[in-house]
């Protein structure tokens, strides 16, 4: 955060470096509020109350947006538009893609919560419309990645859910009875993700016509996201260009080339993903202390998970 500040006072485009037009995920604004998510997260510890509250909240609001984008396709994008999602493809959480993203996080959220968490009727029906409004979006956007993602990760956990009262449980330790509910919607997301992962492109096509939505994302390539790192660090190695910029070092270095194809005026707000994009945007330091964080939260993540630290919270 600090060095996307800095990187924001020195870009000469303060305003759109900061808040940018509605808090972009490239800008300042958004860094700091998911620093002060992560921070509450850290706050909050090992407080199973806390944990509990946390989780019932979250699902709430992604079963709300969930439910509002369903209906919004269903019923129009007028609908709850705020004069500002007019088109059929506007979301709440961004682009179309996004929208696949955040249902994929949703699901795999849901399925560890399923098989790892005991709940109520209410519980599971919650946990079952938003399973299969996630699925729905995923099967509407289509998003090819995200299919096989939460495809190969819900097996996994099939897999795990079957198995470990067999490899996991101790000699002495009385068998615990698979719950039926977490096995059916965990086959069901993995019988889901085969369909899509193997006739994904006839099923997308057809779906595309029953609801009228046609969506392409078009991004600039990995080539031509290292050509403006590498222009942008001829003039500013350190910083970059300035958090949330990349439209405009994109009108400023891009290969003169794109000008003879249709993409000729599209200016294009992001490069070929998340870290290069900040490459351009808050330079090789800003870029260099995400990835350092990233593999933090996975060496965090492996230590967390390993035998010993899922024996001592009883797992």
């Amino acid at each position: 955060m600090l060095l996307a500040s800095a990187s924001a006072l020195l870009s000469g485009d303060r305003q759109d470096s900061l808040w940018g037009n509605s808090l972009e995920v490239q800008t300042v604004g958004f860094f700091v509020l998911m620093g002060m998510v992560i921070t509450a997260s850290l706050m909050i510890g090992k407080s199973k109350l806390a944990i509990t509250k946390l989780f019932i909240f979250s699902g709430l609001v992604s079963l709300l947006l969930l439910v509002i984008q369903t209906l919004r396709l269903f019923l129009g994008p007028e609908f709850l538009s705020f004069n500002q999602f007019l088109a059929s493809t506007s979301t709440y959480v961004g682009s179309f893609n996004d929208l696949a993203l955040f249902s994929g996080l949703v699901l795999l959220v849901s399925m560890i919560l399923i098989q790892g968490v005991s709940f109520g009727w209410l519980g599971r029906v919650a946990l079952s419309l938003t399973t299969i409004l996630s699925l729905l979006m995923l099967a509407i956007v289509n998003f090819s990645f995200v299919w096989l993602i939460i495809g190969t990760l819900s097996l996994l956990m099939l897999l795990y859910l079957l198995s470990k009262d067999t490899w996991l449980r101790l000699e002495n330790e009385e068998r615990k009875n698979t719950s039926p509910f977490a096995v059916a919607m965990i086959l069901l997301v993995v019988l889901t993700s085969l369909v899509f992962v193997v006739g994904g492109n006839n099923l997308g096509s057809a779906i595309s016509k029953m609801t009228g939505i046609s969506y392409l994302e078009v991004r600039p390539s990995f080539d031509a996201t290292m050509d403006l790192v590498r222009a942008t660090y001829s003039n500013n190695v350190l910083l970059g260009v300035g958090p949330n910029r990349f439209e405009d070092a994109w009108r400023q270095y891009k290969d003169p080339i794109i000008n003879e194809t249709n993409f000729w005026s599209t200016d294009f707000t992001a490069g070929n993903g998340f870290i290069p994009t900040l490459f351009v945007t808050t330079g090789l330091a800003g870029a260099l202390a995400i990835v350092v964080f990233l593999l933090a939260f996975i060496y965090a993540a492996i230590v967390l998970l390993s035998p010993l630290n899922l024996k001592t919270v009883g797992i």
